[in-house]
């Protein structure tokens, strides 16, 4: 996924997937 440079990216990412 992301390399931790959107927080908040990631969390969406791991909501929607």
């Amino acid at each position: 996924m992301l390399k931790r440079r959107n927080p908040k990216l990631e969390i969406n990412l791991k909501r929607y997937f």
